[in-house]
Parts: C-alpha cells; structure tokens; sequence
C-alpha cells in the first residue's frame, strides 16, 4: 500500500512475525531526518542516561504486539512507532559522553532533560538510610520488602504458572498495588546485626519505607491470659465443665460428679447411700467420673465443629486467688468472660432446724383417747390436728416421713405439756445447696481394733479407734429451681449396752434413713423409730414406807418397760433473696435472744469494770 507505506502479509503467525522483523531491520529512517549530537557529561552516569532516554523513547520503528495470558483471560496489545519517532542512544562511560541520534524536534526535548540530569549530587537529600530493627530478623524482612518494591522479588516460576495457567505474581497487578515506589528501591540486609539499608531513586520513599519497617517490625501485642476473678463458683469445678465442653472430639476431659448420699456412717464405717443405692465413695473423694460421649469419638476435619470455640480456649484454675486463668483468641475473651459471669451465681443457702424429741406411747394413747372424745379439746388447728392424728398411728405404722406446714412449735409445746415428752436435742444448721450438715451429741467410745501380745508375753499392745455413740444426725439438701428442698435425712440413736460381747464394748444403735422432698418451710416428721426402756420403780404405803429399816415392809421395788417413741422434726428453710417470712423470724429469733444476753450482761458486769474498758 504505498500511499499509507504499508505492507499486508499473509500467512502463519509464526513467518508474519518473521517478516515484521525482517522488515524493521531493513526500514531504516534515512538520514536527512536525523539528527547527531554528543553531550559531556559532568555529574551523571553515562548508561543511566541512556537509559533514561531509552525508557522515553523508542528505539525502533514499526509496528509491535504483545500477547498475555492472565488469570484465564487473554489480552493482545499493538503499537506503531513512526520513523521519525525512533531514537539511538550510544553511551561513553569512560568518557563521560553520550552520543543521541533522533529527529530534530526529539533531539531538542533530549537535550533539555540531559541537562535536567546532569546535576551534582545533593548531599543533604538522602542517597541511603539504615533502618535499625528491633524485633524481626533482618533477612526476612528484606525478602518481604523485595517482594512488594522489587521487580526481581518475585519467583521466576511465577512468570511461567501466570503465562500458561493464568496464576501467580502478575508484575502490572503489584506495580498497581504499589504504586509509583514498585521498581525503583533497593533492599539489603547487613550482616551480623539487625539493620537493613535502603536505596531510592526517590528521596521521599525513605520515609514511607521507614514508617513501614517500624509498623511490620513492632512487637506484637502478647496473648496473654485473663484472669477472671470468681465471687462464688469454685474454680477448679467450673474449670473442669468449661474444659470438658469446649475440648476438642478424642481428648480426654472427665468431669468429677457431684457429692451424694451422705458421708460414712459413724459406727460402722460403711458409706450412707441415697434410697436409690448411688454410693458415691467417701465425703472428701468421689471415685465417679463423668466422661463426655465426645471423648471417645474421632476427630473428622472434614465436620464443621460445633461451635467455633473447640479446642480453642484453655482454662486453668487459680485455687489461691479464687481466679480462672483463660488462654483464647482476643476477639472470644469477651464473650467468654460473659459467659463465666452468668456461671458465677450465688449459691442457696440452707438453714435447717431440728428437734428431737422422746415420747411415751402409753401417755400418746391417753392423748388419742382425748382426742378421739372432743377434738377441739386442745384448741390446735385443721392442719395441726391432722397431723397429731395422724403422729398418733405411727406405733402401728412403724417408720413414717409426714410433712406439715403446721406451726411446729405448738405441736411441741402439747406433746411436752401433755404426755411429758423429752425434747433431746434441737440444733441448727446451716450448709449451702448439695452440701452436707453433720450433727453430733455423745461420747467419743474408745473400741479395740487390734491387740497384740509381746514377744516375752509379759504385755498386750492394743491398738484403739475412737467412734461418737449419742446422736448423729446428717442432712443433705438439694434445692430444685421450683425452689424445693430435695432431702436426704439420717438419724443414727446409739448408746453403749450395759452387757459386754466377747470382752468388747457393746453398742444399741437405731438408724434411719429417708429420702423425700418437701416444700420450703415445710416441716418433715421423721417416727416410727421404737425402743423399750426398762425403768425402775418404787412403790410405798405413803409415811409408813419412809420409816427406817421397817419402811421396808410397806414398800417394794418393780421394774417397768415402756415403749417410747423418737421423733425428729426436721423443717429446711432455704435462704436467697426471696426468703420468706417465717424463715426471716427464724434467723431473727435467735439474734434477739442473743442481744437480750449481751444487754443481761452489761447490765450485770458493767458497774464493775473501769472506765476505759466501757469505753
């Protein structure tokens, strides 16, 4: 086409390509349109002119396709250089010269930018700075900085994977990402300290690059873990369930169970178990553990885990401080520590009263005869004298639990007044929920448990344990959340028989045990429990039985057996935020009781003791 000097070749693409360079060898601009001149140089370097010139202006005409393979998509890129717009740089480094061979409008733009970089050196603007690290090694983070600043930084297998596969480091998409600093810094490590030197075409980067080395360098901030503090729950306990639920499938995570039952019996050394027959070992260390159904499965990566803190939380209890210590991801603690706050409730309190009180049944059936004829003899209430009927049967009935919301106390006070009932023992206990409480009244009862003759035979070593013979009574309560009080009660009566078995103490024991649940303020009858009494007695002809020595002829001695009867009334009163009023007048009866002491007290000693101990 020679009006547009053109040539249109046909063929493969492997020979046009042949022909396009064949043709740009040949096509040479003639040299009326050309230009020549040389520069001296003063302050430059010679080849960085020329390549400066270079990457301004081609250096050859003609028509030029590049083709890239990218990320699945194909791109083809043509350019057209015109003659006149070729240029030819030769450089002299020994003679500090550079010969440029370009049109004359060219030539005239290349001799003012020659002139722009022939420049001395400043001194006061930045050729190098040394950047001291603090924390990160010095050879990785060059290798870091290559890779974001450098065009060599990346793998040359990259350039091959992007070409063919369309994956990789692609130079343009990080020369964008980077920006204008992409090619033109130099990184070096120096040896044997931690200090690396930075090179810029552009002064400016110095200060960006050094902002950035201190950022990539800082000390990350340490995982350390936090401390919860507890108010109430017991550390290790909520360690053991937090652990057990949060380990991740095959590891092992077991769970101690709770206490229950009641602790070892006093005279036997057997453990009391719940009615159900759970024995749970002694009352310092259960043996039974509870193993989660996840311990024994296996791990499956390939399941998403049920939550996404598995496996990735530890605690660890600190028994000294009351305190968890908890290892988790920052953006997790948070949440986690709300989570141990709502476990970390008060628990209930329980207080309990006891009476124990012996009772002759002869005189309880002369109360039922009474009873029986005229109801409202004693003045009791509906509630009451249901129950009192109901205490009377319990000699034909054998063990009975009753439960009443009857007022106790006037059920007590009528058995004392009319059948001259005995209040043994009436304590107070307190415990938490699910926490034994321990009565004891008696003697310490020294029982022989080994003897063992000398050698000689002239003495018997005997080895003794001591047991409490008396009353022993235990409670466990549990309180549901309906605010019930699920109650395991043992009542243990022993005493030392008059007769001795085999050279060896002798023991009467009457021991009872029940399981039952009753209502707050609800008050819990343990009978049933019988027991002969043999009492002497000494009959006389009044005055005439008092007379000395012949008083014996007016008088004899029998010995009578009566039957009586234990009862233990036992009401628990759970004690929280909510507490009734009938357990608020049982806390504050007995504050009363002791401040009308103290009062008694002062009254009495306080004219006596010296000024300043008043004071």
């Amino acid at each position: 086409l020679p009006q547009s000097k053109q040539i249109v070749i046909f063929g493969s693409e492997e020979n046009r390509k042949m022909v396009e360079k064949l043709i740009a060898e040949i096509d040479l601009p003639t040299l009326d349109i050309f230009k020549e001149k040389t520069f001296n140089l003063k302050h430059a370097d010679p080849d960085q002119i020329k390549l400066n010139i270079e990457g301004l202006y081609e250096t050859t005409a003609g028509r030029f396709s590049s083709y890239s393979y990218s990320r699945g998509t194909s791109r083809s890129r043509y350019s057209i250089v015109n003659p006149e717009d070729a240029v030819k740089v030769v450089s002299y480094p020994t003679l500090k010269k550079v010969t440029v061979i370009a049109s004359e409008q060219n030539l005239k733009k290349i001799e003012n930018q020659i002139k722009e970089w022939d420049v001395p050196i400043d001194v006061e603007k930045d050729q190098y700075r040394i950047i001291s690290l603090q924390n990160s090694d010095p050879v990785q983070m060059v290798n870091l900085l290559d890779k974001l600043f450098t065009e060599g930084g990346a793998d040359s297998s990259s350039s091959f994977m992007r070409f063919f596969f369309g994956f990789g480091d692609d130079g343009d998409e990080q020369k964008k990402i980077v920006g204008t600093l992409y090619g033109t810094l130099t990184f070096e490590a120096v040896p044997d300290t931690k200090k690396i030197i930075v090179i810029s075409k552009i002064p400016e980067a110095y200060d960006v690059i050094e902002k950035l080395v201190k950022q990539l360098d800082s000390q990350e901030m340490a995982e350390v873990p936090r401390v919860i503090t507890l108010k109430y729950a017991d550390a290790e306990d909520l360690c053991d369930q937090l652990n057990a639920i949060l380990n991740e499938p095959g590891t092992t995570a077991t769970l101690q169970r709770s206490q229950r039952g009641l602790s070892v019996d006093t005279m036997s050394g057997t453990t009391i178990s719940e009615p159900s027959g759970n024995q749970t070992g002694s009352a310092t260390t259960s043996t039974k553990t509870i193993t989660p159904w996840w311990d024994k499965a296996r791990r499956d990566d390939q399941q998403m885990p049920a939550s996404n803190l598995i496996g990735q939380v530890r605690f660890i209890p600190v028994h000294r401080s009351k305190a968890i210590l908890v290892l988790a991801p920052p953006k997790y603690l948070d949440s986690i520590t709300k989570m141990i706050n709502q476990l970390d409730q008060p628990g209930k309190q329980v207080m309990i009263k006891a009476v124990i009180v012996e009772i002759d049944h002869n005189s309880m059936t002369s109360l039922g005869i009474q009873l029986s004829t005229n109801p409202d003899a004693f003045g009791l209430e509906e509630n009451a004298l249901g129950f009192l009927t109901k205490l009377l049967n319990t000699e034909t009935r054998g063990a009975l639990t009753l439960t009443t919301t009857a007022n106790v106390n006037i059920l007590i006070d009528l058995l004392v007044k009319k059948v001259n009932a005995r209040i043994l023992n009436q304590p107070t206990l307190w415990t938490k929920d699910n926490e034994e409480a321990v009565f004891i009244k008696g003697t310490e009862v020294a029982f022989i448990t080994a003897s063992k003759i000398s050698t000689e035979a002239s003495a018997t070593d005997k080895t003794y344990n001591y047991k409490d013979v008396g009353v022993t009574l235990r409670v466990r309560p549990n309180i549901t959340p309906e605010k019930a009080v699920d109650t395991t009660i043992n009542l243990e009566i022993s005493d030392v028989a008059t007769e001795r078995i085999n050279d060896q103490v002798a023991v009467s024991k009457l021991n009872t045990t029940t399981h039952v649940i009753v209502n707050d303020g609800e008050t819990i009858l343990l009978g049933g429990i019988l027991f002969q009494k043999d009492s002497a007695v000494r009959r006389k002809v009044p005055l005439l039985g008092d007379i000395p020595v012949a008083g014996a002829l007016f008088s004899h001695e029998e010995t009578l057996q009566t039957n009586n009867e234990l009862l233990a009334f036992i009401t628990p009163y759970v004690i929280d935020e909510q507490t009734t009023e009938e357990a608020a007048r049982q806390i504050e009866e007995p504050v009363g009781k002791m401040e009308a002491i103290m009062a008694e007290l002062k009254e009495i000693f306080e004219p006596n003791m010296p000024q300043e101990a008043t004071d």
